[in-house]
């Protein structure tokens, strides 16, 4: 019986690689499958509101609506784990951004969610143009914020004109919006996890010309000649949003656990500060 390394499952049926005989995946790849088919991952949109390039991930009609290919689904899906742990356990930090935006759904809600749980940044309210491509304005951005939070605390603040302390929150506020999730980013990411590719045309666009790793849930309406990794995926549920980022976020845990375990301290003086 063969055993060889593979992006396999733990007892909750995540994906997560490690060594196994081949009985036990096959086995293990249907349970994750079917975890998937619950989920309603393969749950695409209506049929006229679809894009045709999407054609190759669309397993049939049903009812008014496609239904995804939900083996690709799978495939797709493994194949960006194991990006993502690869990216993470590299022997330089790397930082991954998760984003996702479109108002009145299940989106910003889960972006923040596992993006918390990975220690990742995050924006979920509003992409604003030239985030990435423009990042000198944006740690512009992200200095005002830190300072004015840091002034709100001291006493200097609590003596200036009621006026002005109104001024100040307002700006805190508008800052936290757009840039809270990723107030502490310092440099710009090794990758980028984008939910909602048709309200994240600008984010693809951005890591297109900067040459940023990226990874998009694509459903039935969207275009994967867009980006250069993709899970074709219902991307208008909390149940597929929770499960297909859910196990993203946890090939990044996996990942960080590897490089904790490679990171080598030359000297005591040498601090973890100045390996990430």
């Amino acid at each position: 019986m063969t055993t060889h390394t593979m992006l396999e499952f733990n007892k909750s049926n995540q994906i997560f690689i490690t060594t196994n005989n081949e009985n036990n995946i096959k086995e293990n790849e249907q349970k994750f499958i079917l975890k998937m088919l619950k989920a309603g991952v393969h749950l695409g949109h209506k049929i006229k509101k679809w894009n045709p390039k999407m054609s190759g991930f669309i397993y049939q009609k049903m009812q008014g609506i496609h239904i995804i290919d939900i083996v690709q689904a799978y495939m797709y899906l493994r194949k960006a784990c194991q990006l993502l742990y690869t990216t993470a356990s590299n022997t330089n930090y790397k930082t991954f951004l998760f984003t996702g935006t479109q108002e009145q759904s299940p989106i910003p809600n889960c972006v923040i969610k596992n993006a918390s749980r990975c220690g990742s940044f995050y924006i979920n309210k509003k992409w604003l143009s030239g985030t990435l491509t423009n990042w000198k304005n944006t740690k512009k951005s992200l200095n005002t914020l830190k300072y004015l939070k840091l002034y709100q605390k001291t006493k200097s603040f609590e003596k200036i004109s009621v006026k002005m302390q109104s001024i100040i929150e307002k700006k805190i506020y508008k800052l936290e919006r757009y840039f809270g999730g990723i107030q502490n980013m310092t440099s710009l990411p090794d990758v980028v996890i984008i939910v909602g590719q048709q309200s994240q045309i600008n984010t693809s666009k951005e890591c297109q010309k900067l040459k940023i790793k990226n990874i998009t849930i694509l459903d039935t309406d969207c275009n994967p000649e867009l980006v250069e990794t993709f899970i074709p995926a219902n991307d208008d549920s909390s149940s597929s949003l929770n499960l297909i980022l859910g196990e993203l976020q946890t090939a990044i845990n996996l990942g960080r656990q590897v490089f904790c375990k490679n990171v080598e301290f030359a000297t005591n003086t040498q601090s973890i500060f100045q390996i990430i």
